[in-house]
């Protein structure tokens, strides 16, 4: 086994840790990365970029329909492919920013040697003035007769063929991400949700108005529904689940669970180490740190809030404590997007939330079938609701065609704390979605 001695090392290379590598070799820090799989992590390979890129032929699919009233044909061995390729691309570049970083494709975790904590692998030893864990997240299952028959993302994107039917096992966003997506492309989508409505961490306002979207679009979901089998079948697999005083059945060509993921903090040596966690989490400080100061934990592992975007700012985090820089990051205030059709976005509180909190609040809303852009594209179903106490946005929710890019100009007012009398002042650009914002500041 061999040893080394380095600046800092890193387990795992999904968006925080990859990011914090390339970072830390740039300030000059000898640095080594572990990743048993693929660079990019989950985020990269079967999750936030594929299911993109499926997104777009979804929605050009869809736009098509609206526009000129016929289907566009196409090849899903083109969309499979397309997606590879995205991947590939992205992976090379991720793999370019590493240049200077040791790149072990093995897996580690923390042990001791005498009284230091060190990483080890299958070959190596590594000592390290600093650890960091950035292992990620796994996908929850669920307790259900027949478990085994159901596929997780990564299985689903993996398919080389377009199914002509799917049950969905969770409402969240990778569940309704999907409904969307596969119905838009033609296929029959079941959602079965255990919670009382779609997207539940979103705006109940927004959660209602795309249930009643999607379900104009021939998705079924199934609110209150708690999944109990999956029987296999001639051609499939039927999904029974239990809803109130019934039960409902569906069978399909395959299932996916999509209930979430759980941080993956598991055979990492963090009990030997003194670290402490639960299934929760690793828990750390404001910092980032473990209870052992020269050893953090960034990204989904951490628990809570489980988005790339996130994973990235506590890369950021990390390296300026490690450089003894000051650096602070608003955690309260970060962007939520749901790459659904049409799109969610979120930010802050929502309108339930802030009522909670604060008691009463201002609370304005736009449509967008008011705003000429939207009328011009035909994408007139969505609205911009904005949550306001002490002439301050304090929330954002966003249902509707580029939800993901609007939510932007609002985390931008949210994190300067403009004041609302300023902000409806600002002149947008006609016509343009962003106008729907304008408008909403306006009342």
């Amino acid at each position: 086994m061999e040893k080394l001695f380095k600046d800092l090392v890193i387990i795992g290379a999904g968006p925080g840790g990859y990011e914090l590598a390339s970072m830390a070799s740039n300030a000059n820090l000898d640095t080594i990365l572990f990743e048993k799989s693929e660079l990019g992590g989950t985020c990269l390979n079967c999750g936030c970029i594929p299911t993109k890129t499926y997104f777009q032929y979804a929605k050009v699919r869809e736009q098509a329909a609206k526009l000129y009233g016929q289907e566009l044909e196409f090849n899903f061995n083109d969309l499979y492919n397309s997606k590879n390729e995205t991947v590939d691309v992205l992976k090379q570049g991720i793999k370019a920013s590493l240049s200077k970083v040791l790149i072990i494709n093995e897996e580690a975790r923390l042990s001791k040697d005498g009284d230091k904590t060190v990483i080890v692998s299958e070959n190596y030893l590594v000592e390290a003035k600093n650890i960091v864990i950035a292992t990620g997240s796994t996908d929850a299952q669920i307790k259900a007769k027949g478990i085994k028959y159901v596929i997780n993302s990564k299985e689903l994107l993996d398919l080389d063929h377009l199914p002509t039917s799917i049950s969905i096992i969770g409402g969240g966003v990778i569940g309704m991400e999907v409904a969307s997506i596969y119905n838009a492309l033609g296929v029959k989508v079941n959602v079965f949700e255990y919670a009382p409505m779609i997207l539940p961490r979103f705006d109940k306002e927004v959660s209602r108005r795309l249930t009643n979207i999607l379900k104009a679009k021939g998705i079924n979901i199934y609110n209150n529904a708690g999944v109990s089998e999956i029987k296999k079948v001639k051609g499939g697999f039927k999904t029974i689940a239990s809803l109130k005083d019934k039960t409902i059945e569906e069978e399909s060509e395959i299932v996916l669970c999509a209930t979430g993921r759980i941080p993956n903090v598991n055979d990492l040596g963090l009990k030997e180490a003194g670290v402490r966690f639960d299934k929760k989490g690793i828990k750390v400080n404001k910092n980032l740190q473990t209870k052992n100061s020269s050893i953090y934990a960034i990204g989904d592992c951490v628990g809570g809030i489980m988005l790339a975007h996130k994973a990235s700012f506590d890369a950021k985090v990390v390296l300026n404590q490690i450089l003894n820089n000051k650096y602070k990051v608003n955690y309260d205030l970060i962007p939520a997007c749901c790459f659904t059709l049409p799109e969610v976005s979120s930010i802050g509180l929502t309108e339930d939330e802030a009522k909670d909190k604060y008691g009463e609040v201002r609370v304005v809303k736009e449509l967008y079938r008011a705003n000429g852009k939207a009328q011009a594209i035909k994408e007139t179903d969505g609205f911009v609701k904005l949550v306001i106490k002490n002439d301050l946005i304090i929330g954002a929710s966003i249902i509707g065609e580029e939800a993901n890019l609007l939510i932007h100009e609002v985390a931008t007012l949210m994190n300067a704390k403009v004041k609302v009398s300023e902000a409806k002042k600002y002149i947008h650009a006609h016509p343009t979605l962003s106008e729907i914002i304008q408008s909403c500041l306006q009342k």
